[in-house]
């Protein structure tokens, strides 16, 4: 399913959204962190959010392929 994932920079534990990385790169999921989960939640429509998939849909089309493609086109963080 084509879409990538947001996640939020200071879910607490770390340990609920540490995993999706490692899922998102096995399934060739683009992935990208925000600072805050108000911020995540805000843009959701919720007051706080750890992690968000956002999939294609016509209403949004065009916005939503300039965003898939500028998280493509990050880089992935260096391996611990």
């Amino acid at each position: 399913m084509k879409g990538y994932v947001v996640l939020a920079g200071d879910a607490d534990p770390l340990d609920t959204v540490s995993h999706f990385p490692v899922l998102c790169e096995e399934n060739n999921t683009p992935y990208v962190w925000v600072p805050t989960r108000r911020d995540l939640g805000l843009a959701v429509g919720s007051g706080a959010a750890l992690c968000a998939f956002i999939k294609p849909d016509e209403s949004y089309e065009e916005t939503y392929d300039q965003v898939y493609e500028k998280i493509k086109s990050l880089p992935l963080p260096p391996s611990v």
